[in-house]
């Protein structure tokens, strides 16, 4: 059978596809792999399965056993002092945070603390006072018989259970820490020193972007300083970030103002001449010398050309919009109210004027701003007068004497603002700002008139130096406090509590010179300045007392009574067109009376003369509060 195949197979194939030698290996192969299989496998499994079962047994017999280091190792607790010194306790071994209770730890803390040499000055009534911190707990050293529940119950917890561990901190605190839970260590409260300016957190900032705190600042780095032993120039260039940079401001709110000259000719009678006293100083001005006055300016805020003159180009396409930087805002005084003002006899032998009444004029005349608001008016300044040589500073040189040359020319040239003006005309500034906004109440002017020769200037104030004023930097002393020294005196170099820069320079002494801005001073007639019935202005009397601001003169109740029964249409609203007239009659007529009243005013200064009319009812009430005046 065999031979026949092979003999087929021959037949049909050239050659046969494997030789001898080949089949002989594969015979080996098959003989030898199954043994190994068979044998091997079975035995190797066996001695890996023993290995496990032996690594195994060993692992849980080295965990269920003691570690030899462990047992070894006693607990250690670790004590600060009151001095800050830290102090270590060590307990004996077996004793664990399981074991040890708080009340434990208290006793071998005081034993070991009073036999230490650290603590040597802790007497037994300062360690009454003392407790130990631990945590948010804060737990007596001494037990007492009034203790409170929850402590004694705190005594008896153990060290696991308040997370207490091996080297944990625990610190000895003033007894004044003692209560309920406490969130860490209370610090030691201060004792408050009285502060040489206005605290930040009880001032009004009117620019808060300009505000300073030089004192925070101050003792911030003398703390670090304390601590450091020295400064670095991070705290010499915070402690220079501190202080206030005085440099010249190129321009302020207001543009121009418009003066009415009604006002500032009735300004300037009111300034009667006064003879000096012997006692006075006479060189200082001229034989007599006029009564300084203070006055309140109200007008209304304007828009219009910088350059009046100045020719429209021609509109294109290709023209940019930047009209409005050719325009800016102006004020017209329409307006001015005098307070009543009693100088005292410091004020007059200094020349100095009262302008108590018109600092508080919020508290105190409120009618006065009510009838502003009727009329439409706001505060944009106030003016006042004074007698002395300011621009030759002739008073400068005889007080001060900062420099012994005659002919020094810095002494020449002053500006009739001085430091007492300044910090008068700021605090003005910042009552209306509070009153207004700041942005409002910004727009504020003050006016300069010398009184025997009715020069008169303007200038507004730096936003730096009503800043410095309400933080109450110049120290310029108040005239009613009867200070009797050079500095009561006006002046134009003020003092100041702390430094401040000018051109990268500290220095304490302010020129009032660098707080100014100049403002040009135009004329334009007022429409609430008063007018006679013949149509002319009336600059000899403004229609009220002068020793009260609310009472009308005899002359102008009069004519006003006249007026009233006239049949001349507007006689009536032509007189009533004066501030002043119309807050005198505002402290008899009833409010809702006096607003319409004042309504009706206004409309007739506006041009609508011949169609305004007077209500009858109020017409009549006005009658009676002017006939019972009489």
């Amino acid at each position: 059978m065999m031979s026949s195949n092979t003999s087929s197979y021959n037949k049909y194939s050239p050659s046969p596809p494997y030789s001898s030698f080949y089949f002989q290996k594969a015979a080996r192969n098959m003989k030898r792999k199954p043994s190994r299989t068979l044998c091997w496998k079975p035995l190797g499994c066996f001695i890996i399965l023993v290995l496990g079962i032996l690594l195994t047994f060993a692992s849980s017999s080295s965990a269920s056993s003691p570690s030899p280091s462990s047992q070894q190792t006693p607990m250690v607790l670790r004590i600060r002092q009151l001095d800050g010194s830290i102090q270590r306790i060590q307990f004996e071994e077996g004793q664990s945070s399981s074991s040890l209770t708080l009340q434990q730890v208290i006793e071998k803390s005081r034993q070991i603390l009073s036999a230490a040499e650290v603590s040597e000055a802790l007497t037994d009534q300062e360690e009454k006072e003392c407790a130990l911190q631990f945590g948010k707990y804060c737990l007596p050293l001494v037990q007492t018989d009034s203790e409170e529940e929850d402590e004694s119950k705190l005594r008896r917890k153990t060290l696991e259970e308040l997370g207490i561990r091996h080297g944990s901190l625990l610190t000895l605190a003033p007894k004044t820490n003692l209560g309920k839970p406490k969130g860490g260590l209370q610090p030691k409260p201060k004792e408050k020193k009285a502060a040489t300016t206005t605290a930040k957190t009880d001032r009004w900032d009117p620019y808060p972007d300009l505000a300073k705190d030089y004192e925070a600042a101050l003792r911030q780095v003398e703390r670090r300083k304390r601590n450091a032993g020295k400064l670095s120039f991070a705290d010499l260039s915070e402690l220079h970030r501190s202080l206030h940079v005085v440099e010249a401001q190129p321009a302020a709110a207001l543009h121009r103002l418009y003066l009415c000259p009604t006002v500032a000719e009735r300004f300037a009678t009111a300034v009667q001449p006064k003879p000096l006293s012997s006692s006075s100083s006479s060189s200082l001005s001229s034989p007599t010398s006029s009564v300084p006055r203070v006055a309140l300016l109200l007008g209304t805020i304007h828009k219009e050309r910088r350059h009046p003159k100045k020719k429209r180009a021609a509109k294109t396409s290709l023209s940019s919009t930047t009209e409005s930087d050719d325009y800016c805002q102006v004020a017209k005084v329409q307006a001015v109210w005098e307070p009543l003002q009693q100088p005292s006899k410091q004020q007059q032998s200094l020349l100095c004027y009262d302008a108590s009444e018109l600092l508080q004029l919020r508290e105190k005349h409120p009618q006065v701003l009510n009838v502003a608001q009727w009329l439409g008016l706001v505060p944009v300044g106030w003016m006042y007068s004074y007698s002395e040589d300011r621009h030759g500073n002739d008073m400068e040189k005889q007080k001060r004497k900062r420099h012994k040359d005659d002919g020094d020319s810095s002494e020449c040239g002053a500006l009739p603002v001085f430091g007492l003006d300044v910090k008068t005309g700021a605090r003005l500034q910042i009552e209306f700002m509070k009153h207004l906004g700041r942005e409002d109440g910004q727009r504020f002017v003050t006016v300069a008139m010398h009184g025997p020769t009715g020069a008169t200037e303007a200038f507004q104030f730096s936003d730096v130096a009503v800043q410095m004023v309400a933080e109450d930097m110049l120290m310029v002393e108040d005239l009613e406090g009867g200070s009797k020294n050079d500095m009561a005196m006006p002046q134009r170099f003020v003092p100041t509590r702390h430094a401040f820069l000018v051109d990268g320079r500290e220095t304490t002494t302010l020129d009032s010179v660098l707080c100014l801005v100049n403002t040009a001073l135009l004329q334009q007639q007022g429409s609430f300045v008063g007018q006679v019935s013949g149509g002319g202005t009336s600059s000899s009397s403004s229609g009220v007392k002068s020793n009260n601001p609310y009472q009308l003169t005899k002359k102008m109740r009069k004519a006003l009574v006249q007026a009233a029964s006239s049949s001349t249409p507007g006689a009536l609203l032509e007189l009533l067109c004066n501030f002043q007239v119309l807050v005198a009659v505002s402290q008899d007529l009833p409010q809702v009376d006096m607003q319409a009243l004042v309504e009706t005013v206004r409309k007739f200064a506006r041009g609508l003369k011949k169609t305004t009319t007077l209500d009858p009812g109020v017409l009549e009430r006005l009658l009676n509060v002017l006939n019972q005046g009489s």
